[in-house]
């Protein structure tokens, strides 16, 4: 998974299927990446997962209690 382990719980965009997705980065399994999103909770296939980077933008989310 390149290393996208690491991202956990740190502000990330995912591209997937041509679509770009913000948020808090909360869990990668096998089927699919999970974020924190500001409407909610995104869950994206793992087979359409172009990359995850980390976000360079402002976030209108709360602090995530993952965060230490």
């Amino acid at each position: 998974m390149n290393g996208w382990n690491k991202l956990t719980g740190r502000d990330v965009n995912v591209s997937a299927s041509g679509i770009s997705y913000t948020g808090t980065l909360i869990e990668i399994n096998e089927l699919a990446v999970i974020l924190r999103a500001p409407t909610g909770y995104r869950e994206v296939p793992l087979e359409k997962v172009v990359s995850i980077e980390l976000s360079r933008g402002l976030n209108s989310l709360p602090p995530s209690p993952l965060r230490r």
